[in-house]
């Protein structure tokens, strides 16, 4: 004869009687793993995304800089024809006074940039702007202080 607890085999189960506890939500361990795929995965992901991001990078840098220094030289020229007693302290002294453009100037300001300061008594063979660019800034383009202030006829 069955139990008065049992009902076709299964125990327990009166009417009313609590139902056994069922896991709700996330349990701590999937949270961590999950974490920890994830961090594997991106582990993975972020050297090839950053070699990328640099070749790219570097491509578009040594297409611009030939532009970017005509671009200088020529606004370097007309303030200095202008100015005749020119004289430049820093990067941003010459490329506020020369009127570079914001695109240039962000080339100009860039820290693989050198500059010597420069007036108008410099020697005019002593070189005063180098522009640094390439893969790992191997390539570079010196300027002298009479190539940015003595404009030449063509």
């Amino acid at each position: 004869m069955p139990d008065q607890h049992s009902e076709g085999g299964r125990q327990g189960l009166l009417p009313g009687a609590p139902r056994p506890a069922t896991p709700r939500g996330v349990t701590l361990i999937e949270l961590l793993c999950c974490l920890a795929i994830i961090s594997i995965l991106m582990s993975m992901l972020l050297p090839a995304v950053m070699k990328a991001y640099n070749r790219a990078r570097s491509v578009v840098g040594g297409i611009d800089i030939p532009r970017a220094a005509d671009r200088v030289i020529e606004r370097s020229q007309t303030y200095c024809i202008a100015n005749p007693r020119f004289s430049f302290t820093n990067k941003s002294d010459f490329a506020v006074k020369c009127g570079i453009d914001p695109r240039t100037r962000n080339y100009f300001q860039d820290a693989s940039t050198a500059f010597v300061p420069f007036h108008y008594l410099t020697p005019t063979n002593a070189v005063v702007l180098t522009f640094r660019y390439g893969k790992n800034d191997k390539n570079q383009m010196a300027f002298t202080r009479g190539q940015l202030t003595i404009r030449r006829e063509q």
